[in-house]
């Protein structure tokens, strides 16, 4: 029953930021393009949680996960001389199943295709990104998440500079708070990607701006907003945003921009103001900053 509840959880937590997001991305005042990934049906069979654990570490295992990745490469190799394709296929072995989506496109720019190979069971999402090498494929990119927590991965410009970044989103299943993280792979150059991500909570992209909005971690009405900006492959904090408290915790109706977080020293507060300055009135998430939140629900927000 105790895994029955953690799952239906788990789930309706990612339709709430999914949700979000979308509301998010209508909000937004500058309109970028977003390619969203087809998701894949979860339904191999179950290996129980104990014995899935043991198996991770298994050398057996590890086998059959790179020998699957090599099973959906072949499938793609007689496909090299197309641009596009995409296959759907199964993978079954006695310890791991997979269902396995195989897609090539101009993804990330519109002088090379990628091949993405994505597979999926109930444990774990594999995602590797190709690109062309004479006649083979060159791995760019690789990646993995837990079924649990994945929400979705995009394609889109995020730090504004032109170039199509990948951006994986996910959902924690332990937490009190509003918890999405976007991890996003930014694309460097012709192709090619950052191997480790940049994550960011709760976040509005405006990559127009080369801006990140977002909320912190915390409770609802009691956490703070931030603002980044990009420089370059470097991320340059601006500000915080948070309510002004008397000595008893009482808010005094103002607003605080700070330099840093959890610090309301004379050094650390840069401004007081009077009310929340319009740029971060349509992120996604903003309720729970204001902690008015009754009519939060599952019709009226969520992710991209």
């Amino acid at each position: 029953m105790l895994n029955y509840l953690t799952v239906s959880f788990s789930i309706l937590s990612l339709s709430i930021w999914a949700f979000l997001n979308t509301i998010g991305a209508q909000k937004s005042p500058n309109k970028v393009e977003v390619t969203v990934l087809t998701p894949l049906p979860i339904n191999s069979t179950h290996i129980p949680e104990a014995n899935a654990k043991k198996l991770l570490k298994s050398p057996q295992l590890k086998k059959q996960v790179d020998s699957s990745l090599q099973f959906a490469l072949n499938i793609a190799q007689k496909h090299i001389a197309k641009n596009k394709f995409l296959k759907r296929i199964k993978y079954c072995k006695p310890n791991i199943k997979y269902q396995i989506h195989i897609s090539r496109d101009y993804y990330f720019s519109k002088n090379e295709s990628h091949l993405i190979i994505r597979r999926v069971n109930k444990q774990q999402i594999l995602i590797d990104v190709f690109v062309k090498a004479g006649n083979d494929f060159k791995k760019v990119l690789s990646l993995q998440e837990e079924v649990l927590e994945y929400v979705s991965d995009t394609i889109q410009d995020i730090d504004g500079d032109g170039l199509k970044d990948y951006v994986i989103r996910t959902y924690s299943c332990c937490g009190c708070c509003l918890r999405a993280v976007s991890k996003v792979y930014v694309q460097k150059t012709q192709g090619r990607f950052v191997v480790n991500p940049y994550k960011f909570m709760n976040p509005t992209f405006s990559p127009k701006e080369k801006i990140i909005r977002g909320i912190c971690y915390g409770q609802a009405g009691d956490t703070e907003m931030y603002k980044y900006k990009w420089r370059g492959r470097q991320i340059d904090t601006l500000e915080f945003i948070a309510y002004q408290k008397r000595s008893n915790g009482e808010k005094t109706g103002k607003f605080l921009i700070l330099r840093s977080r959890k610090s309301e020293t004379n050094q650390n507060i840069l401004k007081v103001i009077n009310k929340v300055p319009k740029e971060y009135l349509s992120i996604v998430g903003y309720d729970w900053f204001t902690g008015k939140i009754e009519t939060y629900s599952f019709n009226q927000h969520s992710t991209t």
